[in-house]
């Protein structure tokens, strides 16, 4: 349940401070409430970091988040958390971030954070995202699905970094 994932004791403070620009620009873009592309705008914020300079790498800027984030459609599956309307693609984020407690990691950060944005085939910010890490598939990555193909892509980003 997200209320167990939300600002949990083992988030990094940088995760906690990239969820808190993600929820401040719920006003800055007028949205309805916090969706993925708002998390990926807070990592991106961070200005540093393994998701942020991945995510550069890629070719996303400011500007086409900004972008992005405005053309997104209002939040359909939605509910209320400590006053905060969440899309239930965001409950879904936080409940897969925690695969790093299964990998006997001690914390959650914003790389998990990152890997879990990408695991929601159909989501419009895990589409996003795929366009980007799409465009940096080497030709040595061999096909498979789309989604082992992005993940494949931010592993190789990752080791450019």
């Amino acid at each position: 349940m997200v209320e167990n994932a939300l600002y949990e004791t083992d988030w990094t403070p940088r995760l906690r401070r990239a969820v808190a620009t993600a929820l401040r620009a719920i006003s800055r873009f007028g949205r309805d409430g916090l969706d993925r592309m708002l998390l990926i705008f807070g990592l991106f914020s961070l200005g540093s970091g393994i998701p942020r300079n991945v995510l550069a790498k890629t070719g996303i800027t400011l500007e086409v988040l900004e972008s992005e984030i405005a053309k997104n459609e209002p939040i359909a599956n939605q509910f209320r958390w400590k006053g905060v309307i969440l899309d239930e693609s965001v409950k879904r984020c936080f409940t897969r971030a925690q695969y790093a407690k299964e990998a006997k990691h001690t914390y959650i950060g914003t790389d998990h954070l990152l890997l879990a944005l990408l695991d929601d085939a159909g989501d419009p910010a895990a589409e996003f995202l795929g366009r980007y890490l799409d465009s940096q598939r080497t030709s040595r990555d061999s096909p498979r699905n789309k989604w082992q193909l992005m993940f494949i892509s931010l592993l190789n980003l990752f080791r450019t970094i």
